[in-house]
């Protein structure tokens, strides 16, 4: 048997970073760690690699179960407390509570009831496993709930600001952000939680599913929902963070960012300008003319356009100079949301005011003249009092739940046997 090695929760990473890897082939009965005298077999390790592997779309070789397995005894370690300080206060989960967060992922997942146990079987994945993580996080929030939320009191003046920043934003931009977050309670774990967020990057430029791995590895509050952080202003970022989204493009993933709070990774899914309309929702009236090729030569088609754009003044000129110059396409074009459109139309349309000409669109066949003669932008809404309050409510209780899950740690003692 593998000496036994005693360590704080605050040393841990350190402890996981040197265990043999060997270990993970002994026998399903043999012990991966004690966490105050609770024990995480390596069975329960396999099981939860298995998982990691299968919902992160990651390569199933030795090598990659080598590299994510302190990863994933980590993040077991982390359920163990949670589970334990529940109990301590007598706090539940029954079967019903996680069958009814089973039919939540499939539901997210488009699968059909049943498909979720279907897809682990086929993945080979043992179901006690994801059963396991769903108990610990619902009993963690219950946790939470009954012990912070009634010393949490959001104060209408608190709200008053949050709409006041938020009408603010108007124009400025926002990004559609996911995140997986590696916290690091102490000095002795700073370089391992950062060679194992490091790896983690590597994971997803190689494909792994970025919502996968947040819900397995991040321990921030957005974990849950596969790290989803939705629509945030980069100037209300923790600086580095910002500097750091500034370089991406949709679909990219940054290199880890230190904050005060641990290692970061950050995906981009898109940008957009705060409450302003949606393009892809934007529906426009569109009116043309066509001057075709046959109408002369390019420089005569070109005098024509800049005639038509000085003497057009509206859509209800549109039709007449259609026919006053022959277009061979009906005036009105039709009725089209922006998405709809190619790349470089929705681009001129964009441009255009209300019952304002076009610059000529150059087509292989002819030159082509565009007026917007309606548009329904479909702006957002500000969001609701007690829809500030409550996401108000959420950071405040996800900020206690970091806390209390950092004193859990360092108030530990975790024996690492592999």
């Amino acid at each position: 048997m593998p000496r036994m090695t005693r360590v704080r929760a605050a040393a841990l990473a350190a402890a996981l970073l040197a265990a043999p890897v060997a270990a993970l082939a002994q026998g399903v009965q043999s012990i991966a760690a004690i966490v105050n005298d609770d024990v995480i077999s390596m069975f329960d390790l396999k099981s939860r690699i298995d998982l990691v592997v299968a919902s992160g779309r990651l390569p199933d070789n030795v090598e990659m179960r080598q590299r994510i397995a302190p990863q994933v005894l980590r993040s077991l370690i982390d359920e163990r407390l949670q589970l334990q300080e529940a109990k301590r206060r007598n706090i539940t989960v029954t079967k019903s509570e996680i069958d009814l967060a089973m039919g939540d992922i499939e539901r997210d997942n488009g699968l059909p009831k049943g498909g979720l146990k279907q897809l682990l079987r086929e993945w080979g994945v043992h179901e006690d496993s994801l059963a396991e993580q769903l108990r610990a996080n619902i009993a963690w929030q219950k946790l939470i709930r009954r012990q912070y939320r009634p010393t949490v009191n959001i104060t209408s003046e608190e709200v008053d600001e949050a709409l006041a920043r938020i009408k603010a934003s108007q124009g400025k931009e926002e990004v559609l952000l996911a995140e997986i977050v590696l916290s690091v309670d102490s000095v002795e774990e700073e370089t391992t939680v950062r060679e194992n967020a490091q790896r983690l990057v590597e994971q997803l430029h190689a494909g792994g599913a970025f919502d996968a791995l947040a819900r397995q590895f991040s321990q921030g509050a957005t974990a849950a929902v596969g790290g989803d952080l939705g629509w945030v202003r980069p100037d209300e970022m923790d600086p580095a963070l910002g500097a750091a989204v500034a370089q991406l493009r949709p679909g990219q993933v940054s290199d880890p960012v230190r904050t005060l709070a641990g290692f970061h990774i950050v995906g981009l899914r898109d940008r957009r300008l705060a409450l302003t309309a949606d393009p892809s929702r934007v529906r426009v009236s569109i009116d043309q003319i066509f001057l075709p090729a046959s109408t002369g030569d390019a420089a005569a088609r070109l005098d024509q356009a800049k005639k038509l754009r000085e003497t057009v003044k509206g859509c209800a000129d549109m039709a007449a100079a259609a026919k006053e110059v022959r277009s061979t396409r009906p005036a009105h074009l039709g009725t089209f949301q922006l998405k709809d459109l190619s790349a470089e139309m929705r681009q001129t349309v964009l441009a255009l005011k209300v019952g304002e000409l076009s610059e000529p669109v150059r087509l292989p066949d002819g030159l082509m003249l565009l007026m917007v003669c309606e548009r329904d932008d479909p702006a957002p809404a500000l969001p609701s009092r007690e829809q500030v309050e409550n996401g108000l409510l959420v950071q405040r209780l996800n900020m206690l739940s970091r806390r209390h899950l950092r004193d859990l740690r360092l108030a530990s003692i975790v024996d690492v046997r592999v």
